[in-house]
């Protein structure tokens, strides 16, 4: 004859059963699992059933200019500036990238009567990490101005508008120096 057993469900035995989302063989809170085997917020536990569970922490992600000082650089050329982000690497997320004045400007009127141009080409784009994306490339392009002797001038960099609650823009801004 078969004999049906009753599934004892056990908080903290080191078996996850069909009643627990988690049991990682303790009755502590804080730890991922808590006391009463539900996985905690900002948490995630993996494990096969009759099993014990392993939880990490979800890092959130964080998006951050790969240097903060990105030197002098000459009228004429291309400036790339390298976005990396660090932490979790699965969803898509995005962040806002633009231009600041400091010194440097991007009008024509601003830079003199007898400026060509600006100093620079504005970039306002926003700019997306697709799942597993690490690193993002966008480019400025430094002008020549026509006008000669002048001092080093600088323009900023502001990352802005992260696109999900859990994603962070650090550091905010970035400096780029035009030289003539």
């Amino acid at each position: 004859s078969i004999e049906v057993k009753p599934v004892a469900h056990i908080c903290g035995d080191s078996k996850r059963t069909s009643a627990e989302q988690c049991d990682d063989g303790n009755l502590l809170d804080s730890d991922g699992c808590s006391a009463t085997c539900v996985v905690e917020s900002g948490w995630q536990c993996v494990g096969e059933a009759q099993s014990i569970s392993t939880c990490t922490e979800i890092v959130m992600a964080t998006i951050a200019f790969n240097e903060s000082d990105l030197g002098i650089h000459l009228e004429g050329t291309v400036v790339n500036i390298s976005l990396v982000r660090h932490g979790n690497q699965t969803p898509e997320v995005s962040v806002r990238l633009q231009t600041v004045d400091a010194g440097a400007t991007s009008s024509q009127y601003y830079n003199g009567d007898t400026a060509l141009s600006g100093d620079y080409s504005p970039v306002d784009e926003v700019v997306t990490f697709a799942s597993g994306d690490v690193y993002q490339t966008v480019s400025v392009r430094l002008l020549e101005d026509g006008l000669y002797f002048e001092p080093d001038e600088m323009l900023y960099l502001s990352i802005s508008e992260v696109s999900s609650p859990g994603l962070k823009g650090e550091p905010a801004l970035a400096t780029v120096t035009i030289q003539d």
